[in-house]
């Protein structure tokens, strides 16, 4: 499926990080999914009321499978987008969760044609926008001032005037779930990380928060 050409990498599936999971060595054929999210207005887009009908769209697609063709995009949950604010993610986002976790675990189905097989599939990537991601992942919402960054754990000052990285300023799993445990005991803890909350995408038990968030290209 894939043609590798040196020192270009057109799909997950050519990383390093696919060749060497053992999820993959030990089942070749599971699917890697992106997961996507972001708000549509369907009504009174320019008007005094905007914003009363928005609503929020959770797309998934399949990593190499011409991810940029609509019907290759597949719509799996809707929600109002004030309900987000109102309860939190983890309630909107349980029903996919958990069936996310079905599918890595595989999920037996029979095809048109009367074969019985194993689907099993793995979500690699969260993508969305800045303020969508952030959200999701339980970060700063507030990109002005404090740490609003997912990748690095930069004040928004530094990041006006950075011109290179710095390496030492990276998040890591293991730096942001004790972020994560330190803000439930200590919420004033947040003002120094810029995590707020535990993500609702970390009750997928394999799912590593920070590696699975991507740049906003857009």
């Amino acid at each position: 499926m894939y043609q590798n050409r040196p020192g270009i990498i057109q799909s997950y599936c050519e990383t390093d990080s696919y060749k060497n999971s053992e999820y993959y060595q030990k089942y070749p054929s599971a699917l890697s999914l992106i997961l996507y999210h972001d708000d549509i207005e369907v009504g009174n887009v320019l008007g005094s009321r905007a914003g009363v009908h928005k609503l929020t769209m959770f797309y998934v697609a399949v990593e190499g499978f011409n991810d940029g063709k609509l019907s290759n995009i597949h719509l799996v949950t809707v929600c109002h987008a004030s309900y987000i604010s109102r309860f939190g993610y983890k309630p909107i986002l349980k029903p996919l969760v958990d069936d996310l976790g079905q599918l890595y675990d595989g999920v037996a189905v029979t095809l048109d044609d009367g074969t019985d097989c194993v689907i099993r599939a793995k979500l690699e990537h969260n993508c969305a926008d800045d303020l969508a991601a952030n959200q999701i992942l339980g970060m700063n919402r507030s990109f002005s001032k404090g740490h609003y960054c997912r990748f690095c754990y930069a004040v928004a000052e530094l990041c006006a005037r950075m011109v290179s990285p710095d390496c030492s300023l990276y998040r890591s799993s293991t730096l942001h779930q004790r972020d994560v445990d330190t803000v439930l005991i200590n919420p004033g803890y947040s003002k120094q990380t810029g995590v707020r909350e535990r993500s609702a995408l970390s009750e997928i038990p394999y799912l590593s928060i920070i590696d699975s968030t991507v740049p906003d290209i857009m």
